[in-house]
């Protein structure tokens, strides 16, 4: 077993607010406050779980992680024959929408010595009870999310999104969208 005590500021309600585990081996059971949160057999990939519903503002919070590998032939691993939390685990504070978890994804499908074509998709997830109405302004290696309503309200570095590339969408409650953004960078022979 594992066992974390943290505290969570009275000011992030309204936030989102997950554990993101980057390798636990393996059998994981996560648990906040008493609550079970999830079950995980495999220990090689990243685990994510929202604490949002279960999480004491203000006060204490115990995170708490079970992990059981039985030494029986068919759950050894080949690579890894230990057994818990083998790398980081993260907090992670976020807006009810924003980029999701692990949401970038970019590839470079054509690359000569003249040209290179990049391609970058981002997944933007409505964590919100409610659908979203939001404008995503992609700003050069930015990605912004407003909410509708507040879009009169930017920061003064930020007035001149006119002249970039935006999206006025409505994201439906606990959906996902991705967003699609293609360069071309060309080389100078020489």
């Amino acid at each position: 077993w594992y066992r974390k005590m943290f505290r969570v500021d009275k000011k992030d309600k309204g936030r989102r607010i997950a554990v993101l585990f980057d390798g636990i081996y393996s059998r994981s059971d996560v648990y906040v406050n008493g609550q079970h949160l999830g079950f995980r057999p495999y220990g090689f990939c990243y685990q994510e779980y929202d604490l949002t519903p279960y999480l004491n503002y203000g006060a204490e919070n115990v995170l708490a992680v079970r992990v059981n590998n039985p030494l029986e032939h068919d759950s050894v691993a080949r690579w890894y024959t230990g057994a818990g939390i083998y790398r980081h685990a993260w907090l992670v504070k976020t807006a009810e929408v924003h980029v999701a978890s692990y949401g970038t994804y970019v590839t470079t499908p054509v690359v000569t010595a003249e040209r290179a074509e990049v391609r970058v998709r981002t997944s933007v997830a409505n964590e919100a009870e409610r659908d979203r109405s939001v404008v995503i302004f992609i700003t050069g290696s930015r990605i912004i999310i407003f909410s509708i309503r507040i879009r009169a309200d930017l920061d003064p570095s930020e007035r001149d999104l006119r002249s970039r590339i935006h999206i006025a969408i409505t994201i439906r409650s606990y959906q996902r969208i991705d967003v699609f953004r293609q360069l071309f960078i060309l080389c100078r022979a020489g």
